[in-house]
């Protein structure tokens, strides 16, 4: 009895190691590599070594090394897992003229690479991350409440959303003539990025009215809304935009926006809906935007087109990535994770991207540029590394004022 009391309990203990051999190798840490790849402008010299890459699994968990003097960033013992792979640094103006022989640059610029979902599996895997160079803008948009509130009374209450456009430079920039591009925002892209890479597609075109200047200080911001109105009587996330600089009007005979004969009006030099004459800036997301600088007739010339495929439906104004100044790609949240499928922006104008963190919206949350660094005089300077997963931060409406960073 006691020889098969023993016996049984030897074979327990085998099966509980047993049980305890992993004879998967997928779940065995791995060693990669990243080599960099230098933009093709950068034609003199150049320093491959300590340049920061980061690596981010489905987690959310993050793995940063710097690259050596082969530009090659050597990465151990990692979880087999899909990796968003990015790198960013910014360029002097004497740096940029330095590596590219082009002297007409006065902000500097800023070199980005990113490769989104690369699945590392194998252990010395080798992936070659291929950068970007961007001349650093002077205006960007720096500030998106598009999320909306709650009212007091716990109604869904969306007419405060606003935006801000924010001056980087030490000048003083008239943006009269600017425009404001609402990317189109259907449940699936219109057109992916792959298909169009030098194009983007809008569902709405705002331009600021260029009869007379509009000039925005070094180091401060424009305000552009739908309704320019005290919102704080009606809901505890929502600003007072009485001293907004320009309103969206709405011309809707009902339901309408709250409009304030005191702002000047954002002229719509595109609407794919004639009657929703206001920044359509969809509270759940998707919500990207851009800026850029043309003139009328061009924007009117470029082509209005149907989604890709179709003959029929809603129609978008197709506009070319090289007069875009700053996008910002604002993508729809989900517990389970972004979707990066539905990215609008290629990475020339974002390589990442943000969001709030509701599906529905109505959370009060802004999307804000951080601070990079206040110069000497006070000037705050927001980070701009043409990354919207590392330039943007989320907070409550409520905590942060208008033209406040």
């Amino acid at each position: 009895m006691m020889k098969s009391i023993r016996y049984t309990l030897m074979l327990s203990i085998i099966a509980l190691l047993c049980g305890c051999v992993d004879y998967d190798d997928s779940t065995k840490a791995i060693n990669a590599c990243i080599k960099l790849t230098m933009p093709e402008e950068f034609v003199n010299g150049v320093d491959l070594a300590n340049h920061e890459i980061t690596l981010i699994n489905s987690n959310g968990a993050k793995f940063t090394v710097q690259t050596d003097a082969q530009g090659v960033a050597q990465f151990n013992n990692l979880v087999p897992d899909v990796y968003d792979i990015s790198t960013s640094w910014h360029l002097t103006s004497e740096q940029y003229s330095q590596l590219t022989g082009d002297d007409v640059v006065s902000d500097g610029a800023v070199v980005t690479g990113v490769a989104m979902a690369q699945t590392l599996t194998m252990d010395g895997a080798e992936i070659k991350l291929v950068t970007n160079v961007s001349i650093l803008r002077s205006m960007v948009i720096s500030k998106i409440y598009y999320a909306a509130s709650k009212d007091n009374n716990n109604k869904n209450y969306q007419y405060g959303k606003y935006l801000e456009l924010y001056n980087q430079s030490a000048d003083t920039i008239d943006v009269a003539g600017y425009y404001l591009g609402l990317v189109e925002s259907n449940s699936t892209p219109a057109y992916t990025i792959d298909i169009t890479p030098d194009s983007v597609y809008m569902k709405q075109i705002f331009r600021i009215p260029a009869d007379k200047p509009v000039k925005v200080a070094p180091g401060e911001a424009i305000v552009l809304c739908n309704s320019a109105i005290d919102h704080t009587k009606n809901g505890a996330s929502e600003l007072n935009l009485l001293s907004a600089d320009f309103e969206a009007k709405d011309n809707a005979t009902k339901n309408a926006h709250e409009n304030n004969p005191d702002v000047p009006a954002l002229e719509p030099a595109y609407l794919n809906t004639a009657t929703l004459t206001y920044m359509n800036l969809v509270q759940s997301g998707t919500c990207s935007l851009v800026l850029f600088k043309s003139t009328p007739e061009e924007v009117d010339a470029w082509p209005v087109v149907y989604a890709y495929g179709k003959v029929s439906g809603t129609r978008f104004k197709q506009i070319p990535v090289s007069v875009v100044i700053d996008g910002v790609d604002v993508l729809k949240y989900k517990a389970t994770g972004i979707d990066i499928t539905g990215k609008r922006l290629p990475a020339s104008l974002d390589a990442g991207f943000t969001n709030i963190e509701s599906a529905s919206g109505y959370n009060g949350q802004v999307i804000y540029r951080k601070v990079s660094r206040t110069t000497a005089d006070g000037r705050k300077i927001l980070l701009d590394t043409n990354n919207s997963t590392a330039d943007f931060q989320i907070g409550s409406n409520a905590d942060i004022n208008l033209r406040e960073y």
